[in-house]
């Protein structure tokens, strides 16, 4: 062949080593193409441990190690933890030569230097490869293998290629990192939330002083109440408890006194739940009790499964036994009194806000009872509230029209018969003429305040 000698075996060897070649390439092709199965699934890529064993797959088809194993870091001390060791039986060995490349400094050299690096090993007697596992950031952690005997095998390409799968590893595992620290924190997010939202849905029924349910929820636990009383045929008690003269302790004692009181109050009060383990039988007056403050000194109780409207009584007998012993507040003894309007479902109303109304109209008449009373709504007791709101209203017109005559009626002594002074009798006689006697509107004066004004009218 044109003077030239035709070798078969030189041409076998050539033939060979293409196909080698050829067969390298074709792996290192497929692997730089699949090397995104290193990040896997959503689910695989926040798993270490899926992380770990695809790239260990991948390095075992570049090069067949006798040994291998990766060590992440822990962020919480910044040690290295062993992850995967194969065979297992090489664990110890391993640890022993991790921890000599970082005494002697051959781990901080092959930091800076970004790729697999070969280091002679005493322990494994044999050569191995250290690859630290970086990022722009920070280290994740480290691979390690024994190479075989034969280190010629060891082509640069495939140190490369190995440094590519570490690479791609190492920032999988940075992925999986940062979305564990977001899945913490929005963990810790969701808590806060839903704290947060737990107390605002308790604020939102609950009296903050107190902790006694509010206005709100007690209308609602009410309703409810109404429709099962509905349904089982029964009454239920709605009552409406006032403190008497209570405004006299925050003047005299202050807004903080006061509201110790409140909270002192609505514990004697719930103290009254704790006592119901007896509603349970058969033989019980009445259902359950539930609690609530409305506002101010203004406290509401419920009352279901009445089986006579007369029971309700019983639960007002144990709430003036417990408000009858002595508060103590900033080391002082108060003695209270309360007094409570009741309104009967279905009797008084159809809802919550009508027995309400009504309840509290019957406890307005019962503090003109004298207090410390209770009085169950009537329609004739709304009817003289009514007339009472009526004249207050007039009398307030009559200051402002000065529809008052002063008549004085002349004292004479008996003894000498002569006139010693006079005392002014107070008339008024309305827009229409009519004159209303003092035993009328002299009580609704006192009551609504509007006496002091009258009285500085008297003396001009």
């Amino acid at each position: 062949m044109n003077g030239m000698d035709f070798n078969p075996n030189i041409l076998g060897q050539r033939l060979s080593e293409l196909e080698e070649r050829n067969k390298w390439h074709v792996l290192a092709l497929e692997l730089m193409a699949s090397l995104g199965d290193i990040y896997g699934t959503s689910s695989q890529s926040r798993d270490p441990n899926a992380i770990l064993t695809t790239a260990t797959l991948y390095i075992k088809r570049v090069i067949e190690f006798e040994t291998l194993a990766f060590m992440t870091v822990n962020e919480a001390d910044a040690s290295f933890e062993l992850q995967t060791c194969q065979p297992a039986d090489q664990r110890d060995r391993l640890r022993r030569q991790i921890d000599t490349m970082i005494e002697n400094g051959q781990f901080a050299w092959a930091i800076n230097q970004n790729r697999a690096v070969t280091l002679e090993s005493e322990t494994f007697n044999r050569p191995v490869i250290l690859h630290v596992l970086t990022t722009k950031t920070r280290v994740r952690g480290m691979f390690i293998g024994v190479a075989p005997e034969d280190l010629s095998k060891l082509s640069v390409a495939k140190l490369n290629l190995l440094s590519v799968i570490l690479h791609n590893c190492a920032y999988s595992l940075e992925s999986a990192a940062l979305y564990q620290l977001i899945q913490e924190q929005n963990r810790g997010l969701e808590e806060v939330v839903e704290k947060r939202t737990r107390e605002l849905e308790y604020h939102s029924g609950h009296d903050i002083l107190t902790g006694l349910p509010n206005r709100v929820l007690f209308q609602d636990r009410v309703n409810q109440a109404i429709a099962r009383s509905q349904r089982q045929n029964t009454l239920l008690a709605v009552l409406l408890l006032d403190i008497d003269l209570f405004s006299r302790i925050n003047e005299s004692m202050g807004l903080a006194a006061g509201d110790s009181c409140l909270k002192a109050i609505a514990q004697r009060l719930s103290g009254i739940l704790r006592q119901t383990d007896a509603v349970t039988r058969p033989e019980a007056a009445f259902g359950s009790i539930s609690i609530s403050r409305l506002g101010g000194d203004e406290f509401s109780i419920l009352v279901t499964d009445l089986k006579e409207v007369e029971d309700v009584t019983k639960v007002v007998q144990r709430i003036f036994e417990a408000l009858a012993a002595p508060f103590h507040i900033n080391a002082r003894q108060l003695y209270i009194t309360a007094s409570i309007g009741i309104a009967i479902h279905p009797h008084d109303g159809d809802d919550a806000a009508a027995l309400l109304k009504h309840a509290d109209v019957a406890m307005l008449h019962a503090k003109e009872q004298g207090r410390n009373h209770y009085q169950f709504y009537a329609k004739d007791i709304n009817s003289l509230t009514y007339d009472h709101l009526m004249l207050e209203s007039q009398l307030r017109h009559a200051l402002e029209n000065e529809e008052f005559t002063l008549y004085y009626q002349p004292k004479i002594s008996i003894a000498h018969g002569e006139i010693i002074g006079a005392e002014a009798l107070i008339r008024w006689q309305n827009t229409e003429g009519k004159l209303i006697s003092p035993m009328d509107f002299i009580p609704v004066a006192e009551q609504s305040g509007l006496i002091v004004p009258i009285g500085e009218w008297v003396l001009r």
